[in-house]
């Protein structure tokens, strides 16, 4: 059995590119739309920029809290940002990807997971992850079209 897992999601958000790029590449943000994430702060860089490093403290399903690093290896505003995130559960290759659409942006999440967990965990990993994505994408774009508040702490 691989222990390798692809996902992919893809969500249309009426909010101007720049705005869902500055917004989500900026992983300081990511406990507000992740509900996943405990907390996170940046230890290297300032800000979203190619080589900007954080920690989050992370609640995986059925798991106790992880500490994930998380390091930005490619980044293209307002079209791209690459990250190579690992725990204890494995090494994600996450790739956010963004394309203007008329009335806004289409914000894309592509994961090549490599697990470290046991084969039985990987099992449910794999239909956890997806369900997991689309809740943080459902909560991304309420907070992007509904709270300016929100928006701003990107700035």
């Amino acid at each position: 059995m691989t222990r390798h897992t692809s996902v992919e999601h893809h969500i249309d958000i009426n909010r101007p590119i720049e705005e869902v790029f500055a917004y989500v590449a900026d992983a300081r943000n990511d406990p507000l739309w992740c509900p996943r994430v405990l907390s996170c702060e940046q230890i290297e860089g300032d800000g979203a920029a190619l080589g900007a490093r954080y920690t989050e403290r992370h609640n995986p399903t059925f798991m106790r809290p992880k500490v994930r690093d998380l390091r930005i290896i490619a980044f293209e505003a307002p079209t791209l940002v690459r990250w190579i995130q690992e725990d204890a559960n494995g090494v994600f290759h996450i790739d956010y990807t963004l394309e203007p659409i008329p009335n806004g942006a289409r914000f894309g999440q592509h994961d090549e997971i490599d697990w470290k967990i046991s084969p039985m965990s990987v099992e449910v990993g794999r239909r956890i992850v997806p369900r997991h994505i689309r809740q943080q994408f459902a909560r991304l774009k309420h907070i992007l079209e509904t709270s300016p508040s929100a928006r701003s702490m990107s700035n």
